[in-house]
C-alpha cells in the first residue's frame, strides 16, 4: 500500500468502496500485532477495477490511489487505540466490520473524530521533536 499509494478490496468489497469519494480520509488500522491506527491517507481517484497482481495471488482487483497526508504521519510512531476515538466496542455504533476484508473497519469519521485524531499526531510529534532535539 505505501509503495504503490494504492488500497483495494477483493470482488466482494467493491460496493463498500464505491462508497468512497476524492478527498476522503482513510484511517489505516492494522488489527495484529498492532492493534491500532497508523496512518491517514486521502483518496485521491475514483474507484476503479485492475489486474495488476500488485499483493499476490491476483487479490484486491478493486482500487483507489492514496496519498499520505504529512501532518498526519509526521514524527508519530505509536499505534493510535480505536478507543480514543469512539469509546469502548459497546459504543462503536455504525461501525461494521467486513469479514470479506479479514477484519477491516469500513466506517466514516466524523469531524469529531477527526479532530481527535489531529490533535493526537500534532501532540505525539511535538513530543518526539523534544525527544530527538
Amino acid at each position: 500500500m505505501k509503495e504503490k499509494n494504492l488500497f483495494g478490496v477483493p470482488p466482494e468489497g467493491r460496493q463498500k468502496l464505491s462508497e468512497v469519494k476524492v478527498g476522503d480520509l482513510l484511517a489505516i488500522y492494522v488489527f495484529k500485532p498492532i492493534d491500532g491506527i497508523v496512518a491517514i491517507y486521502r483518496v485521491i481517484s475514483s474507484p476503479f477495477e485492475h489486474n495488476e497482481d500488485i499483493w499476490g495471488g491476483g487479490r484486491y482487483p478493486y482500487r483507489i490511489r492514496i496519498e499520505p497526508i504529512p501532518e498526519f504521519a509526521q514524527g508519530y510512531t505509536k499505534p493510535i487505540p480505536l478507543h480514543l476515538l469512539f469509546g469502548t466496542f459497546s459504543n462503536r455504533k455504525g461501525i461494521t466490520i467486513e469479514p470479506y476484508l479479514r477484519g477491516v473497519f469500513l466506517f466514516k469519521l466524523g469531524g469529531e473524530q477527526l479532530q481527535t485524531l489531529g490533535g493526537i499526531f500534532r501532540k505525539s510529534a511535538k513530543k518526539d521533536n523534544k525527544v530527538s532535539s
